[in-house]
């Protein structure tokens, strides 16, 4: 445990991309923040929204569930860096959201304003930006302090977190493959074949009852497991 809350060095450490430059091969994940969602029961205001739901559990088996939890961002007085820890417990700062340098309106995910929405409506090309992994590990050390005033250290959450961000960026990499291989059909859609690719994806780590996915899990065997899903993409796209 620790003392005190983390602070970004910077705004940019939170980010892994914005606006235009966010990959739709990238999964939905935690953090992800996304425009023109509408969330039964709250206001509108700015239209935003963040994905809040832990990685473990968006999915059912191979897909994402059918709703997913998330939370409006709300205009929200600008806060320096070293005020982090300091206050505004109930809210995760977002600031230079898009990237641009100017914080105007100041805007921060609003804990307390939370809601489940179809995934159907979460679309990714409605994605405006998306956290690094320590941003995502900042996010969560917010929620988690927001809802019990406890504040678990960066590196317990990391330690948690690692095989998902190892499986989130094998998933990118599987899609980046699948796409390549298929953008030359007729009558291509980006969007079912990101889902198709998605599913197949998770398929191959569910065989035998998890093998690759627990292999994710266990330090040893991590080597093993990205070496053999890299190999199976590259089977697949000589396939192609």
């Amino acid at each position: 445990m620790s003392d005190s809350l983390a602070i970004p060095s910077n705004p940019a450490e939170l980010y892994d991309a914005r606006g235009a430059d966010i990959p739709l091969s990238r999964p939905l994940m935690q953090g992800d923040v996304l425009k023109n969602v509408d969330i039964p029961g709250l206001a509108t205001d700015t239209g935003l929204a963040m994905v809040i739901m832990h990685p473990c559990s968006m999915r059912t088996g191979s897909t994402l569930r059918k709703r997913l939890t998330v939370v409006r961002l709300i205009k929200h007085h600008a806060l320096q860096l070293t005020q982090w820890p300091d206050g505004d417990y109930d809210f995760m700062p977002l600031p230079d959201l898009m990237g641009d340098n100017v914080d105007d309106p100041a805007v921060a995910s609003c804990f307390r304003d939370v809601g489940s929405v179809k995934t159907t409506d979460l679309d990714l090309r409605s994605r405006i930006a998306i956290l690094s992994a320590r941003g995502i590990l900042y996010l969560q050390q917010r929620y988690v302090h927001s809802g019990t005033r406890v504040v678990v250290d960066l590196e317990t959450l990391s330690m948690q977190m690692s095989p998902i961000f190892d499986e989130l960026e094998l998933q990118e990499e599987w899609v980046d493959a699948a796409l390549a291989a298929r953008v030359s059909e007729p009558s291509f859609d980006e969007i079912k074949a990101i889902q198709v690719a998605e599913r197949e994806f998770q398929d191959f780590l569910s065989v035998d009852n998890d093998y690759l996915r627990r292999g994710l899990k266990d330090p040893m065997r991590r080597t093993e497991v990205r070496r053999t899903i890299r190999l199976e993409v590259r089977r697949r796209d000589l396939q192609a």
